[in-house]
């Protein structure tokens, strides 16, 4: 299985237009974060805070960072970029990857949906993790049945998921 890392699960960028005619930092401050919490409520069904750094100008090209705390504890990065007059793009930051936390929502997708059953996942990247590097996953599922899976770092934002037979 091939997922996508961030945000990326489901929506990779959002496009949002400022619905006041006003175009200050603080409006698109204030977008960016109604944004965000609509992806944490859509991509993880996850309510969250979101904090994000004013934007030092409102001048097309002009990113700021974005953070956001899901209700699991997870921390979510994100960089929102004024395209236009009013328009700004809100996409998942890739600086801080966390590829076992994105391995162990895809195993526990995997277990979902192949099995319908909820699962307890945890997977121990190493540290420096990169393209290419491979680590395991294991899962209990709601039925006491134990798996593990391997997972394989494939690109700055990919991995692929396999049950260990």
């Amino acid at each position: 299985m091939r997922t996508r890392s961030g945000a990326a699960l489901a929506g990779a960028v959002t496009l949002a237009l400022l619905a006041s005619c006003s175009d200050t930092e603080g409006e698109f401050q204030r977008k960016a974060e109604e944004v965000i919490v609509d992806q944490l409520r859509v991509d993880y069904a996850l309510e969250g805070e979101v904090d994000c750094d004013a934007p030092p100008s409102v001048d097309v090209g002009t990113a700021f960072a974005c953070s956001a705390r899901g209700a699991d504890g997870r921390r979510y990065d994100y960089i929102a970029e004024i395209t236009g007059a009013r328009e700004l793009r809100v996409r998942p930051s890739l600086v801080e990857r966390d590829f076992g936390a994105l391995a162990e929502r895809a195993v526990a997708a995997e277990i979902r949906k192949d099995l319908g059953l909820e699962s307890e996942v945890a997977c121990d990247p190493p540290l420096d993790a990169d393209v290419g590097t491979t680590f395991v996953c294991t899962a209990e599922a709601s039925d006491d049945t134990r798996y593990s899976f391997e997972a394989e770092i494939t690109g700055d934002e990919t991995l692929d998921v396999r049950l260990v037979p």
